[in-house]
This record gives structure tokens, C-alpha cells and sequence, in this order.
């Protein structure tokens, strides 16, 4: 069993049914406990949320920094056993689509920076990490692990272009309204995946995406092209067209976006 120093706080009331959220106060990674609790068969829907995340991890093992109790950093288990191991892309859609969705109600028009991170202009203000335990051909359990840059009003001048929700806005948000509300847009779309929808929800991260129109600047292998999202695979891969008119597909680590060097 994987055990991780640390205190929880309370079980916070969540206003979406079958949903809960436990509060720590300080943990090394809201995914490592999460882990742990979908390992002891916690219910489907618990969040898990720390004001104190000492060693979180992003993408690509970068770490994320987050000042303490400034930001809203959890991670959320979830069952869904319906899947195919192959059709693992579509809980990244949902992620990103009910983050847009929360970011939208507060007016941001936040965007999906392929695979998904979540993006205002050209600055980001989410990212997400989501591990799936797999076991045969399917899905055994999932942890969606969610950093939103909420109240935090300056950045490290060495992380490339973050941006906060109230940079953004101006505004605070309180943590936990924030979460309750975002849960629901996921609900939202976790119940779409449950009936089948998958085109709606296809079509909703396209529309979704950061730099869908276009041409613009990415690099794969030390090459440095323009090109236009064509599309994107069912099982995740990004479909660009340059500018000649070749079309490529790419896993995520074998592309990345050329982005502007922003002062923060």
C-alpha cells in the first residue's frame, strides 16, 4: 500500500451528487494520494484538494509551481471502466472541456493547448495530468490531476508565460465554490461519455482548441515549420497540414508549439 505524509482537514460538502472532496493541507501530490484512494476502492467522483502541493508534476515530468493557498490544485477519481483502453484520449477531452466550461462562466474565453493544457491568448492558466490504470482492455480506474492558476498574482520570471484568473479578471475566486462549480461542468460531460455522445464531445474539444485557425510555428525533430490543425486522431494524436500541403500526424513529445516570449 502507498502511504503519504499527511493531515486532512475535512471532508468539504460538494453540491454535485455522488461527488466528494477531501481537503489536505499540505500533500507532496493531489495525484499520488488520489492514487492511493482509488487503490482502496474510494468512491467514483472524490476530489481530492490541498492549499499546499510540495511536488507537483505536469506534462512531460515538468514540475508545476503554485503558491500556497492561492490556487485551486486537485485531483479527481473516477471508474470508467466503459472504456477501452485505446479510447483513454476522450477522458482528456472531458478534463479540458469542463475546465473551458468553468473558466467561460467567469467570461474567459479559455482554449485547449493540444494535448490539454488550457490556454488565455497565448498565455496558460491550467494544466492537467491524467493517469489511467489500465487492466486487460480496459480502463480500471482514472486520476485527473487539475492545476487553475486562480488567485495567484505573480509568477517565477522563469516559467515561459503562466497567467492567473486574476490577472485575467482582476477578481478573487474563492477555492472551493470554484471547485464545486468546475465538478459540475465535469459531471456534465463525464455523463455525455457514460451515454455515448462521443461526437458531441469530439466536435466541442475541436472547436476548443488554441490555434485551430491558421498557420502557425511548431517544431518536431530540431525542425521548425508553419502549419494548421487538420485534425485529431481518436487516440489522441495531433493531424497538422503545412504549408506545401503535407499532412502529419503526431503523438504527444513528438511535437511541440513555437510560443512568443511573453513578459509576465
Amino acid at each position: 500500500m502507498l502511504i503519504y505524509n499527511s493531515t486532512m482537514i475535512k471532508t468539504i460538502p460538494c453540491d454535485v451528487d455522488g461527488y466528494t472532496i477531501q481537503w489536505y493541507d499540505s500533500l507532496t501530490s493531489t495525484n499520488d494520494k488520489a492514487t492511493e484512494l482509488a487503490l482502496l476502492s474510494v468512491n467514483e467522483g472524490a476530489a481530492v484538494i490541498t492549499d499546499d502541493q510540495t511536488k507537483g508534476r505536469g506534462q512531460r515530468q515538468n514540475s508545476w509551481e503554485s503558491e500556497k493557498g492561492q490556487n485551486m490544485t486537485f485531483s479527481l477519481i473516477i471508474y470508467p471502466q466503459f472504456l477501452l483502453a485505446e479510447q483513454q484520449f476522450l477522458i482528456s477531452k472531458i478534463t479540458s472541456l469542463a475546465v473551458c466550461n468553468y473558466l467561460g462562466s467567469m467570461d474567459i474565453d479559455a482554449r485547449i493547448k493540444w494535448p490539454n493544457d488550457i490556454y488565455i491568448d497565448d498565455h496558460k492558466v491550467t494544466g492537467i495530468l491524467i493517469e489511467n490504470s489500465i487492466i486487460g482492455e480496459h480502463i480500471s480506474f482514472s486520476i485527473l490531476g487539475i492545476g487553475i492558476n486562480l488567485n495567484q498574482e505573480s509568477f517565477n520570471k522563469d516559467i515561459l508565460n503562466p497567467i492567473s484568473v486574476f490577472q485575467k479578471t482582476g477578481k478573487k475566486t474563492d477555492i472551493f465554490k470554484g471547485l464545486n462549480h468546475l465538478l459540475y461542468h465535469f459531471n456534465k460531460w463525464y455523463n455525455m461519455l457514460k451515454n455515448n455522445e462521443q461526437a458531441t464531445i469530439n466536435n466541442s474539444y475541436l472547436q476548443h482548441l488554441y490555434r485551430k485557425e491558421g498557420f502557425h510555428l511548431y517544431k518536431s525533430n530540431e525542425r521548425t515549420f508553419k502549419a494548421k490543425i487538420a485534425g485529431i486522431l481518436n487516440n489522441g494524436e495531433l493531424v497538422l497540414e503545412e504549408e506545401n500541403g503535407n499532412i502529419s500526424h503526431y503523438a504527444f513529445k513528438e511535437i511541440s508549439y513555437v510560443l512568443p516570449l511573453l513578459a509576465h
